[in-house]
């Protein structure tokens, strides 16, 4: 494994460590849910940078589920 892979591990086990945590603290608000929640103004009441948050997540979802599911294969053909 590389310094990278690694790297990426102990994200990934950090992120499982906090959302625990924040699960189990009882405050509803510390999970990564909740705090996306508010950046993107689920309640009643929206700001424009809430719809900043919307546009930029939905933007991140629109690269990011191709990007897995593909690897841009279908985005590189024909480029050499």
């Amino acid at each position: 494994m590389t310094i990278f892979s690694w790297l990426w591990l102990a994200w990934a086990a950090a992120f499982v460590i906090i959302e625990f945590i924040a699960l189990t603290n009882g405050i509803e608000d510390d999970t990564l849910s909740a705090q996306i929640w508010k950046l993107i103004g689920t309640g009643s009441e929206r700001s424009g940078i809430n719809w900043f948050f919307r546009v930029g997540l939905a933007a991140g979802f629109a690269w990011l589920i191709p990007h897995f599911f593909t690897g841009w294969q279908w985005f590189r053909r024909g480029k050499k």
